[in-house]
């Protein structure tokens, strides 16, 4: 039943001027209905404002940024405030304090208002002044002030000046004059009378209502009917469908079209008359009162609201009717200064009555589109038709006086061309990525807060609420003029959008057109790609991550690779039909051979992008030059000059020192290479240094290269546009490493105009060219490099080398080679001319570059550096950090207090007990000596800073303990060295593995062991073969007397000859001797002769070593040891992560990337847990020393032969030596439960054994 009490919150229909006070007034039914049902859950408060307020309410809530947040774990944000908060900011923007003081001040009583009406409404607007601190005395003397400005009549003002009076007296005096005023009308009968020329004739007092229609009641009367009603006419909440304004707009049209047809049209003209006859001025044509077929209508805003006025250039004043004042007061228009006497008086054109003003006020008024500023406007009773002054048309630019060329409409910002929608086409077989945001500098976060909201403000971008597949970061670039510019990193973006591949222009296909060019203007777009909307499906892909959250692109914006290539066509296919007009993606070229022809074509371009809803950029728009700066170069009616600005920047290039920036400088000066005869030549000694085989070397030869180079950039020649009709001549010569090249034409007088400049450098194989080769390659490769000027033409070949005159003749015969680059010219048309080396043309036509100074730089650029580099420099700690963080440690604190009171207790859980005699404070910092005790936050970053330059731990701790000290500082500076990734990389190796002794085999070849040999004198290496049973060795043919005394000598070890091992048998050598076969030739003493000796061996290698057990297990990260050290620098192990696969004893298997390498575990090292690393242990209760002992050595198990395994079982347990007595021997033997699964031995052999003489260890 509750429930039902609230109805929901409409909106999205609400009239956008009482949604504020809707908002107040359901906000606080809501909250009372929470107090009434007992609801205290932030939850379940907001699920319920939620509920109960719509489906409007909630698409408000879920599309504002952080109004609905996940609750935390301890309930300490109030999820419900958040939501009222970030809902009360959208529903009631916060207002100007100083506008609203002065609606307070503007407020006027309404024409049938009551007095206390009045008094409620200056109440209500007061609330929202903001006058300060002021004292209630304060306000009610402004408001008392107030009543007697606005409302008191003349007499009471008099009253009410002659002496002080409080506020409840004016108040009391004021509503006594009402009744008085009341009653004395009602005593007066009068006849009804109506305003001349109303349609209307309802009685005076009997105001109609605008929502509801009805009489008794203003629109503000909270009884109205249709106050909360839907209209059905426009579906808006607020009035009934037959005062809905649509209708009302209809009937005025249908009015205004059915008093268009009145043949008895007559024109009045206003004359200013003053308001004595002493102060009368000259009289002045005013306006046109009645309507005729032929008037213009321009729409405008009158404080907010829509209204139609006509243009008079014949009169300053702004004139309205009566009616259109109504209208504009009904709809709540913004008005200013409103009063009822005027010191200026209007009078007909020849008569000599006079127009009675009824209104005075100001007002905003702006033209769609357009400027908004203010004017006085004139109420006059009885005015037909409401005018527009002449000042105030102009000011407004809908009223041009005189002749203005360079005129251009400007449209609304921000717009989107008429009819495109952008599509990208995405390849959806990629992956997308979710990046993470990218921390924004303190200094510039408020900076980029403004563009993002002045984008949403211009519906470039808009919020996300929804999960997203791609994400991208933003970063900031800064302009010259030291704003900066938000730009989103599409690089990870850009590997999904297909390029449209549309062809860009290119500098030399616009030159061919400028041929008859002498006059110029540039257009420039405002935001160029930002006026391309984005199709819905392509908006995802440009969602990037701010600090307030994900937005996306609802236009094309920069940074998306097909952005150039798409903006491109779409602008072509705009301009196609205009010939002189020409576009590089957002800079357009106008052009013409006379300024009438260069002006028509720019409004012809002009009316095409306001057909299109183009916006331009006024402040870089050039219009109608002779001189045009494009793309890099300056262009004129003399030809094409290169930029100052890039000769400037070539001239002030310091002298490289490596190769990286050789090529930087090789590369501004191949930009204005058209401009630079045999530039090849000039730049090939600058070249060699690139070369990979060649060391980088800044000698003599290379400097006075770059100082010619920089200096024949100081006279540049000017190029000419090339002409089709004109004579056509390309010259070409060769050098020993490069190739020059000269278009040039002849103009109707003669003179030769330079076209452009080419060079090339022969590769290695070109020098070794015979010069004849050399100068027909030159021929062959300038005709293919001005292929775009000379196909179609016939044009002239020079050359200085004579024999080339008769190679290139068509009965020629001429080498192979030549041959070949003929048969490419045979598509051209040309004569091959010879001229001498001196007939070549000279530099006549150049000019001198004009050097430009730089400019500062921005004082906030430079502040905006110093904050970058401030905050990339770490922090140091400081004595003030140590007080801060003293304060906040509880245990510093516990042992101030001890100290302070002397009430230490043993059994007191605290790290300081057993330091508490060399302990002391100074204020809040605790000391131990001399030494400061650092607090349990600091101590992470203490030990970073200590670590800094990676000492060992010994120079650590040192550097520590001469300045802080805390509870088991050393193990903690043990545990971040070790932890120290670093560190780890050049660290010694660890200790190597104990050994790894194998169990005599069984038999021959069960186990061997195998090794490379070399390399030998000869280059050549052995593999050798050794079997573990006979330990026998396989040499060559050379040494087989060695062989054979080794093989059939008795072993030291195991005490028989190996061959007898081998075959079983005694091999008969050059030593006889009677051998007795035997049947048995292996026991189990020899067995145990060589457990015994290799566990001696075992033990003397591993000691010797140091051997460790390895820690080393599946599943860990290890870093493989470097076996090769190309330089000093080069660490102990590689930086390379491996994860351990599978661990066979000391035989690890690692993989990374599917890779898989066999290593020994001395070779690796375990990677050290850098996210993990573990806090410093605290002391165990009773203040123990921290200080821990090994255990007693007599209670540890020795592992004697947990490296002793038998050839034929898999690898078992660390198992216990124990010696057995058998038959008065003892012999080592294994545990019951340890033994060998392949073992005989039984029941009865272990009683045997007992019998014998028992088990001992």
């Amino acid at each position: 039943m509750g429930d039902t009490a609230i109805k929901p919150f409409l909106c999205e229909a609400m009239d956008k001027a009482i949604l504020r006070n809707e908002w107040e007034k359901w906000l606080r039914s809501f909250t009372i209905y929470l107090e009434a049902e007992g609801i205290s859950d932030t939850r379940q408060k907001r699920s319920k404002i939620l509920l109960l307020g719509g489906v409007q309410l909630q698409s408000v809530a879920y599309s504002l940024p952080g109004a609905l947040i996940d609750p935390d774990d301890k309930g300490e944000i109030d999820i419900y405030a958040v939501l009222v908060e970030r809902l009360g900011k959208y529903f009631s923007p916060k207002q100007n304090s100083t506008f609203e003081r002065h609606l307070f001040r503007s407020l006027t009583p309404s024409e049938n208002g009551s007095f206390s009406d009045f008094v409620l409404q200056l109440r209500q607007q007061m609330s929202k002044c903001s006058f300060g601190s002021c004292k209630k005395e304060i306000e009610d003397i402004c408001l008392k002030d107030k009543i007697i400005d606005a409302w008191a009549p003349l007499e009471l003002k008099k009253k009410f000046l002659g002496k002080e009076h409080s506020l409840d007296e004016v108040i009391e005096a004021c509503q006594v004059e009402e009744q008085i005023d009341k009653a004395s009308k009602a005593m007066t009968s009068r006849p009804d009378v109506g305003p001349i020329c109303k349609i209307s004739n309802q009685k005076p007092g009997r105001r109609e209502c605008p929502r509801c229609g009805k009489f008794g009641h203003t629109y503000n009367d909270p009884a109205c009917p249709a106050r909360k009603a839907s209209c059905n006419k426009c579906s808006k909440i607020g009035h009934f469908a037959k005062m809905c304004r649509t209708i009302i707009k209809e009937r005025f049209s249908k009015f205004q079209r059915s008093s268009l047809k009145r043949p008895n049209s007559y024109i009045r003209c206003v004359g200013e008359e003053a308001a004595s006859p002493k102060q009368r001025k000259e009289e002045s044509p005013c306006f046109k009162i009645s309507s005729d077929e032929g008037e213009e209508h321009i729409k405008c805003h009158v404080g907010g609201r829509n209204i139609r006025l006509i243009i008079d250039s014949g009169s300053k004043f702004n004139l309205l009717s009566h009616a259109d004042w109504s209208r504009l007061k009904r709809e709540k228009a913004t008005f200013f200064n409103e009063r009822f006497k005027s010191e200026e008086q209007f009078r007909g054109y020849a008569s000599d009555k006079l127009l009675q003003v009824i209104c005075i006020f100001e007002a905003p008024i702006s033209v769609e589109p357009g400027a908004e500023i203010f004017a006085t406007f004139y109420v006059i009773e009885n005015g037909r038709q409401s005018l527009l002054g002449r000042d105030t048309a102009v000011e407004l630019k809908v009223l041009r006086l005189g002749r203005n060329i360079n005129q251009i409409k400007e449209i609304v910002p921000f717009p989107k061309w008429k009819g495109i929608e952008v599509k990208l086409s995405i390849d959806d077989t990629v992956r997308p990525v979710q990046q993470p945001l990218r921390r924004i500098p303190v200094a510039l976060e408020d900076r980029v807060m403004e563009k993002l909201n002045e984008a949403l403000s211009r519906d470039i971008i808009e919020p996300v609420t929804a999960p997203s597949s791609w994400i991208s970061p933003i970063v900031l670039a800064f302009k010259e003029n030291g704003d900066i510019r938000v730009c989103v990193d599409m690089r990870q973006a850009n590997r999904a959008i297909l390029r449209e591949n549309y062809p860009l222009p290119t500098f030399d296909s616009f030159m061919t057109r400028l041929k008859k060019a002498k006059f110029f203007a540039r257009l420039d777009l405002k935001d160029a790609y930002h006026q391309l909307a984005l199709d819905k499906a392509s908006r995802e892909i440009t969602t990037f991550i701010t600090p307030e959250g994900l937005f996306r692109y609802k236009r094309l914006m920069f940074g998306v690779n097909s952005a150039p290539e798409i903006f491109q066509r779409l602008l072509e296919q705009m301009l196609s039909k205009v010939p002189n007009a020409l576009n590089f993606i957002d800079d357009i070229i106008i052009f013409g051979a006379t300024k009438s022809e260069t002006d028509n074509t720019v409004k012809q371009v002009c009316q095409i992008f306001q057909e299109n809803n183009v916006l331009l950029n006024k402040d870089k728009c050039v219009w109608n030059t002779d001189k045009l700066k494009f793309l890099g170069h300056i262009l004129s009616a003399k030809g094409i000059e290169v930029d100052p600005e890039k000769i400037d920047t070539i001239r002030s290039f310091r002298a490289p020192k490596n190769k990286e920036k050789t090529r930087s400088f090789l590369g501004l000066v191949t930009y204005v290479g058209k401009f630079i005869p045999d530039l090849a030549h000039h730049t090939d000694t600058l070249r060699k240094l690139l070369k990979t085989e060649n060391k980088f070397t800044w000698g003599e030869a290379e400097r006075m290269a770059f100082s010619n180079l920089k200096d024949q950039l100081a006279e540049v020649p000017r190029l000419a546009y090339f002409n089709p009709k004109h004579r056509t001549r390309v010259i070409a010569d060769a050098s020993p490493v490069a190739l020059g090249h000269v278009l040039l034409q002849f103009s109707d007088k003669g003179d030769p105009l330079i076209i452009s400049f080419a060079s090339k450098a022969l590769s290695e194989v070109e020098t070794r060219y015979s010069q004849t080769e050399k100068e027909s390659l030159a021929l062959v490769w300038a005709v293919e490099k001005f292929y775009y000027y000379l196909a179609g033409l016939h044009f002239e070949l020079v050359t200085d080398h004579k024999p080339l005159e008769a190679i290139f003749k068509p009965t020629s015969k001429p080498p192979a080679r030549i041959e070949r680059w003929l048969l490419r010219l045979q598509s051209y048309k040309f004569t091959v001319i010879y001229k001498a080396g001196k007939e070549n043309i000279s530099d006549a036509l150049s000019r001198l570059c004009q050097l430009s100074t730089a400019k500062e730089m921005d004082p906030k650029t430079e502040y905006s550096i110093l904050r970058l580099v401030q905050s990339s420099v770490p922090k140091c700690l400081t004595i003030s950090n140590m007080v801060e963080f003293s304060l906040r440690d509880e245990e510093i604190i516990d042992a101030i207090s001890c100290l302070q009171n002397n009430s230490w207790k043993p059994e007191a859980s605290t790290n300081f007990y057993p330091f508490r005699n060399e302990l002391s404070s100074i204020g809040s910092l605790l000391l131990r000596g001399n030494r400061i005790v650092v607090p349990t936050p600091l101590r992470e970053q203490t030990l970073e800073l200590a670590h800094e330059g990676h000492p060992g731990e010994t120079a650590m701790k040192r550097r520590l303990r001469s300045k802080v000290w805390w509870p088991q500082m050393d193990r903690a500076v043990e545990k971040f060295v070790k932890a120290c990734r670093d560190c780890c990389l050049v660290s010694q190796a660890p200790r190597p593995p104990p050994m790894d002794r194998h169990l005599f085999p069984t038999g021959p070849w069960i186990w061997v062991a195998s090794d490379l040999l070399g390399p030998l004198p000869n280059g050549e290496y052995i593999l050798v073969f050794i079997d573990y049973f006979s330990n026998g060795k396989n040499y060559k043919e050379e040494i087989q007397s060695f062989v054979l005394m080794y093989n059939v000598t008795p072993h030291g070890t195991t005490g028989v000859a190996p061959t007898k091992l081998m075959f079983n048998r005694v091999i008969r050598d050059k030593i006889p001797g009677i051998e007795e076969i035997e049947e048995q030739y292996l026991d189990s003493a020899e067995m145990d002769r060589d457990l015994v000796e290799k566990h001696k061996g075992k033990q003397a290698t591993d000691k010797r070593r140091g051997a460790r057990e390895s820690d080393i297990k599946v599943g860990d990260k290890v870093f493989q040891k470097n076996v090769v050290f190309p330089n000093k620098l080069t660490p102990t192990f590689d930086n390379t992560e491996y994860t351990v696969v599978e661990k066979h004893r000391n035989i690890v298997e690692i993989e990374r990337d599917g890779r898989k390498l066999t290593r020994n575990v001395g070779h690796l090292k375990k990677v050290p847990e850098m996210a993990a690393r573990p806090k410093p242990p605290q002391t165990p209760e009773g203040g123990a020393s921290p200080i821990t002992f090994p255990a007693d050595a007599a209670s540890q198990d020795l592992n004697l032969t947990s490296r002793i395994r038998r050839p034929d079982q898999a690898p078992q347990p660390p198992l216990k030596l124990k010696l057995v007595n058998k038959g008065g021997m003892w012999e080592p033997a294994l545990e019951e439960n340890q033994r060998d699964p392949g073992s005989d031995a039984g029941p009865a052999e272990k009683e045997r054994n007992d019998q014998q003489g028992g088990t001992r260890e």
